[in-house]
Formats: structure tokens, sequence, C-alpha cells
């Protein structure tokens, strides 16, 4: 599943193309809207998003301004441009800022659906296996200092009782680039099933590619230290890169951690075809409490035995079985949705609401359920909408609107999917 933002200040061609992208039959997509280029830069503060389509021609700010803006927060996001003018300035300008496409808003709904395409294909690209294993081979020839890995393996191992003074000098001994006066996000991870790699040695090679992408997709906004151990576990100590994210706060540097760790995740599975379970931590943490913290991170990890392919946020609420939490936490969840059936309940805003990314509460709402949270949400909307079709008078658009649904024609198409009849010959068919 891919979050898409659809940015543009003509609110009928963005809620239109919104509602297209959404029923399209080839993907699974969650997409929301902005309608100014300040709405989108605050949605993307809160929320990871994967794809932007957006106008170029804006008020306030261009979308070339926001692109640049954009990749700030999000160094991976695709970018798709739309315009009414065929101005080749633009396209050069659009292409030198590595967009995904450019196109005319008159090319159609289908050309746009195949640059969505073309983004998604190249989130792949972007991670040639070959490449991969073959980076990994020589980071596995040259290896990290033994002494820095000893460093950080202890240091995560038993609390810290070194002055800050000496660890920066040994930190800068070992070439570490952590600051030892600066809190930390750990997060510990597992490879869950090794595929074709049937020796130590190609177990050992896929664990470096594993740690490569880790690195690479972390270091966009993360100074980002990795100890590994024999077991072929891998704990990763995080800080806040400086000089890549000045503007960033704690909450907006774990946000890039957390979705981060997603993208990892899916490269690992597409490029590698490992499965890798995470934890990640949820607090920054001092260098003293860095080995209770840790030894938590693995207890969790260790529980979650067998092939998870877990991304598990870690949360440190008390002492409630997790039997009680798993349930207290749907009933909240779907109570939620029960509540803003009318409102925007896409995954994204869930994601928001409870302070998940929409991919890791989708595949736990399927986890402790065993069912979709997509899927759910088309129930509720569907019963909400038979039982207002059955025991009101409300007009057939009023009821659309109702659950969610601000087009009277997606609503039609959307209940039609389903049920097999217009909402009007599904109310006929039942008063006769």
């Amino acid at each position: 599943m891919y979050a898409i933002l659809v940015i543009d200040d003509e609110v009928y061609s963005a809620e239109g193309l919104r509602d297209y992208l959404s029923d399209n039959e080839r993907h699974e997509f969650d997409v929301r809207c902005a309608y100014s280029a300040s709405e989108a830069l605050g949605i993307l503060r809160r929320t990871k998003i994967d794809i932007v389509i957006s106008d170029i021609h804006m008020p306030e700010m261009d979308g070339l301004a926001l692109h640049e803006a954009i990749i700030k927060q999000w160094p991976r996001i695709k970018t798709i441009f739309l315009t009414g003018f065929n101005d080749f300035r633009y396209v050069q300008q659009a292409l030198r800022n590595k967009a995904v496409d450019y196109l005319l808003k008159t090319e159609g709904d289908e050309k746009i659906l195949e640059a969505v395409d073309k983004a998604i294909d190249a989130f792949a690209e972007e991670r040639v296996y070959d490449q991969t294993i073959a980076s990994a081979h020589q980071q596995m020839v040259l290896a990290k200092p033994v002494l820095q890995k000893e460093l950080l393996a202890a240091l995560l191992e038993r609390p810290a009782n070194t002055s800050p003074t000496v660890l920066a000098r040994r930190f800068k001994e070992l070439a570490i680039k952590l600051a030892p006066d600066q809190p930390c996000l750990l997060v510990t991870a597992r490879i869950d099933a090794w595929g074709y790699a049937d020796d130590t040695y190609d177990r050992y090679l896929l664990q470096y590619a594993v740690q490569n992408i880790a690195e690479e997709y972390l270091n966009a906004g993360a100074i980002v230290h990795t100890v590994t151990n024999n077991d072929f576990r891998f704990q990763w100590i995080l800080q806040r890169n400086e000089h890549r994210a000045d503007n960033w706060d704690e909450q907006s540097f774990k946000l890039f951690v957390h979705g981060t760790l997603d993208d990892i995740q899916r490269t690992c599975r597409q490029m590698l075809r490992i499965p890798i379970s995470i934890i990640a931590g949820d607090s920054m943490v001092g260098w003293c409490g860095m080995a209770e913290e840790m030894q938590h991170l693995n207890h969790l990890l260790s529980a979650g035995s067998g092939q998870n392919e877990m991304l598990l946020i870690y949360r440190n609420e008390g002492p409630l079985q997790q039997q009680e939490k798993n349930e207290r936490f749907i009933r909240r969840l779907n109570d939620y949705i029960e509540r803003h059936i009318a409102e925007d309940v896409s995954l994204t805003r869930l994601g928001d609401a409870f302070g998940l990314s929409p991919s890791y509460l989708c595949r736990l709402y399927k986890q402790l359920t065993d069912s979709t949270l997509s899927g759910h949400i088309t129930a509720v909307k569907l019963a909400r909408a038979q039982h207002l079709l059955l025991h009101s008078d409300l007009k057939v658009n009023e009821i659309g609107k109702r659950i969610g649904f601000e087009s009277p024609a997606y609503f039609a198409r959307f209940f039609r999917k389903y049920i097999r009849k217009s909402p009007q010959e599904f109310r006929d068919y039942k008063e006769e």
C-alpha cells in the first residue's frame, strides 16, 4: 500500500483525482488531498507520504518550490507534477529536481495512473540487488573496526559509567559520529527467514546487505551506528543529523525514523527476498539508560518468535496484559471509525490519530483481528449506508455525505461495487 498526497488549489480537481486513484483496480492507495502548499507541508510534517501529485501553478508557493521543501523532510519521496501549461522551462526544472514525471492536466487520468506506476517502479529500481550484494561484499571485506563495535556493544549491554568527556574522546578516536551528551533512539531487528542462503557465508553477506540498506536510508536524516552479533540481529543507535535536518524537533525525527524503517523492511522483502522484524523505541534515551531500553526491545523481539515480519513501535504503557491491551486498542480503533465515518477515516488519518504509521497500523489490525483494516472501514460504510437507505428519508446524496463521500458519483460506484445495485435501486428493491 502506498500513501499519495494530491496537492491542488482547485478543490474539484484534487478531489476528482483522489476519487479516481482510490477507485482504481491496479493498486491499493491511501489518498488524501491538500489545497495549498502550507496545508501540504503540515500534512508532511505529521505523516509519511510515498508519492506527491502536485499542481505546479499555485498561489503562495509554486509546486517546484514546494517540492524542494518536501524533499528536505522526505528525501526518498516521489513527485509527479501536473500543469495546464506546456512550458518546457518547468519541465527542465522539474526533472532537475528529481521529479518522477511531468504531465499536462489535459492528458487524462490514465496518464496520471501510468506516472504513479512509474513512481512505484522507481522505488524498486533504487536498490538493484546485484549492486546491494556487491556493496555488502566490499563492506564485509573492509569491515568496521572491531574496537568501534565492541565499545558500542558494551554501551548497549550495561549502563554507561563513563563521563561524557571520556566518551567523547573515545568516540573521536574510533570515528564514531554520535554525540555522548545527546539522547538516542534505539532500534533492534532480526532476519526472520534466509531464503536461498544455506551456509554461514551467504548469511553474513545478507546481513551486511541489510545493514547497508538500513544505513543508506536512515542516513538521509540521522546519524546511525549499527551493532551486529553472531545470531544475525541488528541494533541501531540513532541521533538526529543536525546538518541534514536542522529544523526537526524530536517528534519529526521519530516520524522520519519510524517511516523509514517501514521502507527498509519493504526493500529487504522486495530486493533481498528476506523478511525482517523490527522493534523501534518511541522515546529518546540518554546513554545511561540505553542498556535497559535495548533489553526491553530485545525482549519484545524474542517474544515474537517465528516469521512475523513485525514493525512494532515500543511504548512503555504499564503492566497491563498484552491481550487486554490489544483488545482495548481494537475497541478504541473501531469506535473511532464508527464515530468519524462521515469524516476522513483514511489509513493516513487513522495513523495520525493513533500515532502509528499507516502500514504498521494495517499490519497490526490484521494480526489482532484476522481482518484487513480497509475491509473493516468498507464494511462500516456499507452497513451505515444500508441502514440509512432503509430507515431514513434522507436523499441518496446526503446519505453519501453521512459516510464520507462528497461526490455522489463516487458513492454510487462504491455502493454498486459491493452491493451490485445502485443506492436508489437498493432502496426501491427493499421497499417492494
